[in-house]
């Protein structure tokens, strides 16, 4: 299978080796990719990228994307099977509390544009009210 957790893996480890075991990652492997990571952005990035990092900005994008592709404002059913979706990609157990997180700042996130782009729209018109 091309990507993902090789179907023969026997565990639950989000960062595994690409071959057919699919083995788990040393620590010392995950960090020499992240400071790869790091190095392709610059001094500004030094020791602010982690796995822990990664992983928050992965499912924060994962979001957006899934956003644009379902349409979630004339589709709401599709986000809770997104969400679903996402608790197996991410790997949490059933009753972990991480994908709530993820959903009310993803939610938390698309108010706040609401809200900026009406405050854009009203300043827009009392300015033009002069």
């Amino acid at each position: 299978r091309k990507g993902g957790r090789p179907r023969k893996a026997k565990h639950n480890y989000v960062f595994c080796s690409s071959g057919p075991a699919g083995n788990a990652l040393s620590l010392s492997s995950i960090y020499s990719i992240v400071r790869k990571i790091e190095g392709i952005f610059g001094k500004e990035f030094k020791n602010k990228i982690s796995p822990h990092v990664l992983r928050h900005t992965f499912f924060d994008i994962w979001f957006r994307e899934a956003d644009e592709k379902y349409d979630f404002k004339n589709n709401p059913h599709l986000f809770e099977q997104v969400i679903a979706s996402a608790e197996l990609t991410g790997g949490w157990q059933p009753d972990s509390k991480m994908i709530a997180y993820y959903k009310q700042r993803y939610v938390f996130e698309q108010a706040s544009e609401v809200t900026l782009g009406t405050q854009e729209r009203m300043m827009k018109g009392a300015n033009n009210g002069r």
